[in-house]
């Protein structure tokens, strides 16, 4: 469904699975780390977005309903579905998705963690870096996955009401300012990830392209 964008290195399997569910399916952080193995339909294929961490970053974090108490769909990209795969192969299922291996120290099995939201604004930045992009006083956050994949969408002629429901926005008006918002930056990130890509023999990279 969507064409491939130029994105950032990815070095670790987790970076891959985490970065295809928000810049492929347009999943806020808080609805990527509540994801399960029973929201995946394989067969359609998509994903049942029917979860989110509130109060995501703290500690006392709980299961909640999604933004709006919306239940909704999202694309489940064939990248997406390689890359989780990949990842249960190296750190096996697990509750949720994207779960790091489970560690033994001294002689105790540990409980399964899964990344929060401190990996995930640290790891940003490094995928900025590592794509050589600029910020120049420009604002580009986890966020900002969900505002490229709506423009990209847009782009390909994909009716607002769609992509409305794709991001679970209660309100188009919140939709629009989105594409207004977010053009000219994602343009110029795209032009400068897509440079590092020709320079780069680097396969587990995840791309697409915007305009």
């Amino acid at each position: 469904m969507l064409q491939k964008i130029s994105l950032i290195h990815l070095i670790h399997t987790m970076e891959l699975a985490v970065c295809s569910a928000m810049f492929l399916s347009g999943l806020r952080r808080s609805e990527v780390f509540a994801l399960k193995p029973c929201d995946l339909d394989w067969d359609t294929p998509k994903i049942n977005v029917c979860k989110l961490w509130q109060r995501f970053g703290h500690k006392d974090k709980t299961e909640g309903p999604p933004k709006g108490k919306r239940e909704r769909k999202a694309p489940f990209d064939p990248i997406l579905q390689e890359a989780i795969k990949n990842l249960w192969v190296e750190n096996r299922q697990h509750e949720y998705i994207h779960s790091f291996k489970r560690q033994i120290i001294n002689g105790e099995i540990q409980p399964v963690k899964t990344p929060g939201s401190s990996w995930i604004s640290q790891n940003f930045k490094r995928w900025l870096r590592r794509a050589g992009i600029v910020l120049h006083g420009r604002k580009i956050v986890p966020h900002s996955s969900r505002l490229s994949l709506a423009t990209l969408l847009e782009k390909r002629g994909v009716p607002l009401r769609y992509i409305q429901e794709l991001l679970g926005h209660s309100d188009m008006k919140n939709t629009k300012t989105y594409l207004v918002e977010s053009t000219d930056t994602i343009r110029d990130v795209g032009l400068k990830i897509s440079e590092v890509m020709k320079k780069s023999k680097d396969s587990n990279i995840l791309e697409f392209k915007v305009s």
